[in-house]
């Protein structure tokens, strides 16, 4: 694996190898936890977000929510899917030019929890929070783009 010489996220889009010369060698790639490219997301709070592979095809991740956390506001060149894996998340969408207020507590939103999934089409803004008293775990997929 690649040592974090350069800034984490210089590496999205090539983690754990670059896609080119694993395609070309033809070899499968084991990753472990331990190897997962480690991202702090967001501006007032922060979520924890673990790639594991993130090419140009597609990159698959970790997030990690705190207690009482939440995401900022985000939206992809491409579709998304996540799977919570331990406990609930609330995805608030956004309409075009629909800004974040935090202190607003009638927005639309979903509730997905340990065991469901949800697709995010391509473009749909959105930001995860974590309303419960245990952290959220979520693996996510997107494609083609993060």
């Amino acid at each position: 694996m690649k040592a974090l010489e350069k800034a984490n996220v210089e590496y999205i889009g090539c983690w754990p190898v670059d896609p080119n010369e694993a395609r070309q060698a033809k070899r499968l790639i084991h990753i472990t936890p331990a190897e997962h490219l480690h991202l702090i997301h967001g501006n007032d709070q922060h979520i924890l977000v673990s790639l594991i592979v993130s090419n140009e095809y597609f990159t698959l991740g970790l997030i990690t929510i705190p207690p009482g956390g939440y995401s900022g506001i985000e939206d992809h060149e491409g579709e998304e899917a996540l799977e919570v894996l331990q406990g609930t998340l609330v995805v608030r969408p956004f309409k075009p030019g629909e800004e974040f207020d935090q202190e607003k507590a009638s927005h639309m939103s979903l509730t997905v929890r340990r065991g469901e999934k949800l697709y995010l089409p391509l473009g749909v803004k959105h930001c995860y929070k974590n309303f419960g008293d245990d952290i959220v775990r979520a693996y996510f997929a997107v494609a083609p783009r993060l």
